[in-house]
């Protein structure tokens, strides 16, 4: 009753109810979260079979690049342990298999485009879906990273030892003074510490990827929204 009365008397006085205006709100938080907005989909999509659609692509393209880019990982650290690689062109390696992985969100844009939105898609429904898939990739790699962190218990102290010597013999390289020198293993050592959070290290490995697979979903949507590339 009480909430009639209030109701009626929101409406008496011509303004919005604000569990009705709430309800609004929520529903445009909606829109802006999940794309429809901004991300305006293809006329040719259904927007149920759309929505569909757009999951199945995420997860295959998503699935595929997030394996790619662990296995790549793996082999690159296996590599590394056994003295065949160093850390310089370790980073190389790395970083030429994240780009391997992250072929799939180039991949996945052009599939939904071609297959799914009639070769019609804008701009910004490619970099959502690119950005999806690099989520989904992202997080396979953190995963992925740490089961080989927890199955390998020496993997910290044998980095942190190489890199530490890596690190001194190219500061020396430079002619750093002892403070430098000081200084720098100083910052390593505050750095293992805190590498031993697993939420620092959650944090470090979506920085170490993210980057990448953003790169290459601007990329693909920019070209991908010109019907003429590559088409069907």
């Amino acid at each position: 009753m009480l909430v009639t009365v209030h109701k009626q008397f929101y409406e008496q006085k011509n303004i919005k109810y604000y569990p009705e205006l709430l309800g609004d709100f929520f529903k445009k938080l909606k829109v802006i979260l999940l794309g429809d907005a901004f991300f305006t989909p293809s006329p040719y999509i259904h927007q149920k079979t759309g929505g569909i659609i757009l999951k199945k692509t995420i997860l295959v393209f998503g699935l595929i690049a997030g394996a790619l880019v662990s296995i790549l990982m793996i082999i690159n650290m296996t590599l590394w342990e056994n003295g065949i690689i160093n850390l310089d062109n370790g980073e190389y390696l790395g970083y030429t298999g994240m780009v391997i992985a992250f072929s799939m969100v180039f991949f996945g844009v052009k599939s939904y485009r071609d297959n799914y939105a009639e070769g019609i898609i804008s701009f910004g429904k490619g970099v959502q879906v690119g950005l999806l898939i690099t989520l989904v990739a992202s997080l396979m790699y953190v995963v992925s990273w740490e089961i080989y962190y927890q199955a390998k218990p020496g993997i910290q102290k044998l980095f942190m030892e190489q890199y530490t010597e890596h690190t001194l013999s190219k500061m020396q390289e430079k002619n750093a003074s002892a403070e430098e020198i000081d200084s720098a293993l100083q910052e390593l050592k505050d750095w293992s510490e805190m590498y031993k959070n697993p939420f620092f290290r959650y944090a470090i490995a979506l920085l170490e990827i993210s980057p990448v697979g953003i790169l290459i979903t601007l990329l693909s949507a920019t070209l991908f929204r010109r019907k003429e590339f590559l088409p069907a």
